[in-house]
C-alpha cells in the first residue's frame, strides 16, 4: 500500500504502542511498589543505626551526667562526629545535641543547620512527650533531609523507678538511602526499557504475519479497484482473516464474470441492467430521439471465400477493435454486432449532439481504415473498404426477447433506414458516409455534402433525399460560425467543438475567452467545462475568469465548469462562493462540490437547504440525497407547499433529479439487509415525492406544471401525461418544446401523435 492512501498510523504501529503502553503501565505499578519497598527499606535500616547510635551515646553520657564529668560528655560526643579524610565517627551524621533534664545543652554539634523550632525539640516539658526513643524525619536549613532521632538518659533507681536525667539527640542524612533508591531506580529504567523493547519485539513478531496478509490484500484490492479483476488474495489461514481472503475472492470473481459479460453488453444497456437491479422494477420502453450509425465492410463475402474460418475471425476482430475504439471515443454505443456489420447508436447527452458525433465519428473512421489499409499493405495484404449510413430518428430502447433470454437493443424505422444508407454507400464517390436528411439537419453546415439523387430504399415506397459526407469543416470555419449572429448556427458550431474534443477544439474554445459577448463567452465556459476534463491549461484560464469575473452568470457558470475539469485541486476556494450573495452563484457551487464528491461538504449543505432562494435548496437537498440523507424529501415538501410559484417549480425539479438517482446496496449480508432497510425508507420517500408532484401538476402556475410534469417524465410516470397534453399550446413555445421532450421521455408514442397532430392542426406549415 502506498503512503499516500495510509491515513493514520497502521495496525502494526497501533498494535506496537498498544503493547508498549501495557508493558509501560505494568512496569511503571511494579517500579513503584519497588521503589516504595526500597525507601521503606533504607528508612527502616536508618532508623535502627539511628536508634543505636542514640542509645549508645545516652548510655555513656549518663554515665558522665552522674560522675558530673561535663567534659567527658564532649569527648564522647566529638568521637562520633565525622571527619572529613579520616575513617572516624559517623560519615552520615548531621548534628549531635546532649541536654540534661532542665533543657541545658550538655554538648553540642551542627545543630544551627536546624530551624528554631526543630532546634528546641528537646527543651522544656518535651521529655514529657516522647518514650525512650522518638524519630522525626526534618528538613534543615540546607534543604537536606535527616532522621532526627532522640533517647533518653533513664535510670532505674533501688526503690525500681526510673527517672530521667537528660536526652541525646542525633540526625542522620538520608542521602544514603536517596542514593540507593536513584540507584534501584536505574536498574528499573534499565528493565523497563528492555522490557517495552521485548513487548515491541513480540508484537511485531505476532503481528507480521497479518499484517504483511493485510498489505497483500490491499495490494490485490487495489488492483481489483483499478480494475484488474483476475487478482486474487491468498488465503494462508482458517481465522478471521482467512474469511476475509475468501470474501474478496469471492467479489474478485464475480466482477470477472461481470466484466466478461459486459464485453457482451452494450454500455446503455448494462447501465439499465443496473438500474433495474438497483430498484427491482423493469425500465419501461419508450420513444427516444438518437442517431443510428450502421458500419458493413465491403464485399466481405469475397474476402472470406479464401480464407480460413480463424483468418476472418481474426480479421474481423482486427477492424472491429480499431472501429469500436473510434466509436467509444466520440461517446457511442455498439448495440450489436451482425456478422461483418455494426449496429452504433448515439444517445442524447446533455448538449444533445448524437447526430454531430455519428457524423464526426464516421469520418473518423474511414480515417482510421486508411490507416489500417497502409499497414496491411506493408505486408502485401488486401485493403478493407467499409461503408456507413448514418440517420436520426425516434426508436423504441428497451429489452426485447423472453423471459429466460432477453437483448437490450433499439427498435424502429430509423434503424432500417441508415441500414439502407449504408447499401447506398457503395456507389458514394467520397468517404462512404451516407446521411439522411434528418441528420444533415441536425449537422447544419458543420458537414460539406453533395447531395446524391432521390429514390426509394429498399423496403421503402416514399422517395427519401440522402447525401453523401465530403468532409468536415475545418475548425478555423468553425470558430467564426461560433461568432455569427445567426443562434442556431452558433450553436451547431459549438455542438460542433464539443463532438469532436480534441487540442484543436481547446485552442478554438480558449481563443473565446477573451470575447467580450457574454453569451458567447458564457457558451464557451460551458463547453470548455465539459471537453476540457483533465487539461490543467483550461483550469488555469477558468481560475482566472473566477477572478475577474464582471457578472454573477459568467462567475456561477466558471464555477461549475472549472470543477468539471477535474484538475482544479483547490476547492477550499469554490467553498468560499457557498456565501456569495446572488443565489445562482451559490447554487452552482453547491451543484459543483457535489459533482466534486462533496462528502467534505454535508455541513454546509444541511444548512443550504434553509437558503431563502429556491435553487440553492433545491441543489443542496439533491446533493443530500445522493448520499444518503433521505430526510431532505421532507424540505423538498416544505417547498413545494410554500406560496411562491418558483420555489414550487424548484422543489418540482429537484424531486425529478432526486429520481434520477439510484440506491444500490452492495456487500454482505448483513450489510446487504441494512441496506434492504435503508432502500425501503428510500423508496417511502420517493413515493411521497410522488404523490407531491402529482399535486403540483394541478399547480395554478404553469411552470411549476412543467417542472413537475418533467420530473414524472424521469421517473417515466405515466401520471404526467394528461397534464403534458393540456399544457401544449401549439404556439412553439418553449413550454411547449418542454413537454413533448418529457413525453418522449415517458414513452407515450400515440398521445405524442394525437399532440403533434393538433399542433399541426393548429399550425398549418
Amino acid at each position: 500500500m502506498s503512503a499516500d492512501t495510509l491515513r493514520g498510523p497502521g495496525i502494526r504501529a497501533k498494535a506496537m504502542l498498544l503493547m508498549a503502553l501495557v508493558v509501560v503501565t505494568i512496569l511503571s505499578c511494579v517500579a513503584a511498589l519497588v521503589l516504595t519497598r526500597e525507601r521503606s527499606r533504607g528508612l527502616a535500616h536508618l532508623r535502627q543505626r539511628g536508634v543505636k547510635i542514640a542509645d549508645t551515646l545516652a548510655t555513656t553520657c549518663l554515665v558522665c551526667l552522674l560522675r558530673d564529668d561535663v567534659a567527658l560528655i564532649g569527648e564522647i560526643g566529638a568521637s562520633v562526629r565525622p571527619r572529613p579524610g579520616e575513617a572516624i565517627g559517623e560519615a552520615d551524621l548531621r548534628y549531635v545535641a546532649v541536654v540534661d533534664l532542665a533543657g541545658n545543652r550538655l554538648y553540642s554539634w551542627g545543630t544551627e543547620a536546624l530551624a528554631p523550632e526543630h532546634d528546641n525539640i528537646l527543651t522544656g516539658n518535651i521529655f514529657r512527650d516522647i518514650s525512650q526513643n522518638r524519630v522525626d524525619l526534618l528538613t534543615t536549613l540546607a534543604g537536606e533531609e535527616v532522621m532526627d532521632v532522640s533517647s533518653k538518659m533513664t535510670l532505674t533507681e533501688v526503690d525500681g523507678v526510673t527517672r530521667v536525667h537528660g536526652a541525646c539527640r542525633v540526625g542522620l542524612s538520608l542521602d544514603g538511602t536517596r542514593r540507593r533508591v536513584q540507584l534501584v531506580s536505574r536498574w528499573v529504567l534499565g528493565a523497563l526499557a528492555v522490557f517495552i523493547a521485548l513487548g515491541l519485539l513480540l508484537a511485531y513478531a505476532v503481528t507480521r504475519g497479518p499484517i504483511d496478509h493485510l498489505h497483500r490484500m490491499a495490494h490485490q484490492i487495489g488492483l481489483i479497484a483499478a480494475g484488474n479483476f483476475a487478482a486474487r488474495v491468498p488465503v494462508s489461514s482458517g481465522d478471521e482473516l482467512g474469511l476475509l481472503s475468501r470474501a474478496v475472492n469471492s467479489m474478485a470473481e464475480d466482477l470477472e464474470k461481470r466484466e466478461l459479460l459486459k464485453r457482451y453488453i452494450s454500455k446503455t444497456a448494462w447501465e439499465d441492467i443496473e438500474q433495474r437491479g438497483a430498484t427491482g422494477a423493469a425500465r419501461d420502453e419508450g420513444l427516444e430521439r438518437v442517431t443510428i450509425l450502421f458500419m458493413d465492410i465491403r464485399n466481405f463475402t469475397t474476402l472470406s471465400e479464401s480464407r480460413h474460418t480463424h483468418e476472418i475471425v481474426e480479421l474481423l476482430n482486427e477492424v472491429f477493435s480499431a472501429m469500436v475504439a473510434v466509436i467509444e471515443l466520440h461517446g457511442g454505443v455498439v448495440d450489436k454486432f451482425i456478422g461483418d456489420a455494426l449496429l452504433v447508436v448515439f444517445y442524447p447527452e446533455e448538449s444533445g449532439d448524437d447526430a454531430m458525433r455519428a457524423v464526426f465519428c464516421a469520418a473518423e473512421m474511414q480515417e482510421r481504415i486508411g490507416r489500417f489499409n497502409r499497414d496491411r499493405a506493408f505486408y502485401g495484404r488486401e485493403a478493407i473498404r467499409i461503408g456507413v449510413g448514418i440517420n436520426s430518428g425516434e426508436v423504441i430502447t428497451g429489452s426485447v426477447g423472453s423471459e429466460h433470454r432477453k437483448d437490450y437493443t433499439v427498435i424502429g424505422d430509423p434503424v432500417n433506414v441508415a441500414s439502407r444508407l449504408q447499401e447506398l454507400s457503395k456507389e458514394a464517390r467520397h468517404t462512404g458516409v451516407v446521411l439522411s436528411q434528418s441528420t444533415l439537419e441536425l449537422v447544419g453546415s458543420v458537414a460539406i455534402v453533395v447531395r446524391l439523387p432521390e429514390r426509394a430504399l429498399r423496403g421503402k415506397q416514399e422517395m427519401v433525399a440522402c447525401y453523401e459526407l465530403v468532409r468536415i469543416r475545418e475548425l478555423d470555419d468553425i470558430l467564426r460560425k461560433m461568432r455569427s449572429d445567426q443562434l442556431a448556427e452558433r450553436e451547431v458550431a459549438f455542438r460542433s467543438v464539443e463532438a469532436r474534443p480534441g487540442p484543436e477544439a481547446l485552442d478554438a474554445l480558449v481563443t473565446l475567452l477573451s470575447e467580450k459577448d457574454q453569451d458567447l463567452l458564457l457558451r464557451a465556459v460551458m463547453v470548455l467545462g465539459r471537453i476540457g476534463r483533465g487539461d490543467e491549461r483550461v483550469a488555469g484560464m477558468l481560475e482566472k475568469i473566477l477572478s475577474t469575473a464582471g457578472n454573477e452568470r459568467l462567475l456561477a457558470t466558471a464555477i461549475k465548469a472549472i470543477v468539471r475539469t477535474g484538475s482544479f485541486a483547490d476547492l477550499d476556494r469554490v467553498v468560499g462562493f457557498l456565501d456569495h450573495a446572488d443565489p445562482r452563484v451559490r447554487a452552482n457551487t453547491v451543484e459543483a462540490l457535489d459533482l466534486a464528491g462533496g462528502d467534505r461538504y454535508l455541513d454546509r449543505f444541511a444548512k443550504l437547504v434553509e437558503d431563502p432562494a429556491a435553487r440553492v435548496k433545491a441543489n443542496a437537498s439533491v446533493a443530500l440525497w445522493k448520499r444518503r440523507h433521505f430526510e431532505v424529501v421532507d424540505a423538498l415538501a416544505r417547498m413545494g407547499r410554500s406560496e411562491d410559484a418558483t420555489a414550487r417549480a424548484a422543489a418540482a425539479f429537484a424531486a425529478g433529479e432526486v429520481f434520477k438517482v439510484s440506491v444500490s446496496p452492495v456487500g454482505s449480508e448483513v450489510a446487504f439487509a441494512a441496506a434492504k432497510r435503508e432502500l425501503a425508507a428510500a423508496l417511502g420517500h420517493l413515493g411521497s415525492l410522488s404523490a407531491l408532484l402529482t399535486t403540483l401538476l394541478r399547480d395554478p402556475d404553469p411552470r411549476v406544471v412543467v417542472a413537475a410534469a418533467g420530473a414524472l417524465g424521469r421517473s417515466r410516470d405515466s401520471r404526467a401525461v394528461p397534464a403534458l397534453l393540456a399544457l401544449l399550446a401549439g404556439d412553439g413555445s418553449p413550454r411547449d418544446a418542454q413537454a413533448l421532450s418529457t413525453l418522449e421521455r415517458i414513452g407515450a408514442p400515440s398521445q405524442i401523435l394525437r399532440a403533434l397532430d393538433r399542433l399541426r392542426r393548429e399550425r398549418p406549415g
